[in-house]
């Protein structure tokens, strides 16, 4: 299991590390060389989640890959994406983290609270919303602009703002050129509803640090209007 928290690369999501990047591809040939020589009997699981930019390039590649030219050694098991590969990892202060690893860390208070906990600046669980958790919690705390991506061993599904992304035809797999295709599809039909259902923010594909935070804020003052004051 590989837990990555910083820069991605524009274009494959690369991780961008001090003295240079790590790409899909040269993840991929480590690990098919570490199972050629601990799993020589089956195939070795994968896991892997990135707290970075245009990180959905990143384990798409990762995924058709292993559904190709490795499948003799390695099976995906769970993977997490921050965000689209044509979008940027949002980190907010305030909430504790980069933006992905807050609303996966939202445990609510009791299965029909609004209230919750999760992750703090520091470490720390604190208040938080319900409605604040996973991929659909992430899409409307960034207004559309952040929408991650999942994949869990079903080996059929992936995940974007809440919906299933259906990657074979037939019991056929689609190619990694389709499977973005879709997914992109479908994380314009809900980002583009996030965005029209508030259409006094003025939504821009880059908007600065300070704007996002302002969103954000704004955002879960707006979630909060109703919740009871105890659990607020």
């Amino acid at each position: 299991m590989l837990c990555f928290a910083g820069h991605g690369h524009e274009g494959d999501g690369a991780l961008v590390l001090e003295d240079g990047v790590v790409t899909p591809s040269a993840l991929l040939d480590a690990l098919a060389e570490i199972a050629s020589e601990v799993s020589p009997s089956g195939r070795l699981g994968v896991s892997v989640a990135l707290d970075s930019c245009h990180s959905a390039a990143f384990i798409t590649e990762l995924l058709d890959s292993c559904f190709h030219e490795h499948s003799d050694l390695l099976v995906p098991w769970m993977l997490f994406a921050s965000c689209m590969e044509d979008e940027f990892a949002l980190e907010e202060s305030s909430l504790g983290h980069g933006m992905f690893t807050y609303v996966f860390s939202v445990q609510r208070s009791s299965p029909s609270s609004f209230g919750a906990k999760a992750i703090q600046p520091d470490n720390t669980f604190g208040p938080s919303l319900a409605i604040a958790s996973g991929e659909l919690g992430c899409s409307h705390l960034t207004y559309g602009s952040q929408n991650p991506v999942t994949y869990w061993n079903s080996g059929v599904y992936l995940e974007v703002c809440g919906r299933w992304v259906d990657i074979y035809d037939d019991g056929d797999y689609v190619g990694l050129d389709e499977m973005r295709a879709r997914l992109k599809h479908h994380r314009d039909e809900v980002a583009g509803a996030i965005r029209r259902a508030r259409p006094d923010v003025h939504f821009r594909g880059h908007p600065t640090d300070a704007e996002n935070r302002a969103w954000i804020r704004e955002t879960i003052e707006m979630l909060s209007e109703n919740e009871p004051e105890e659990s607020s």
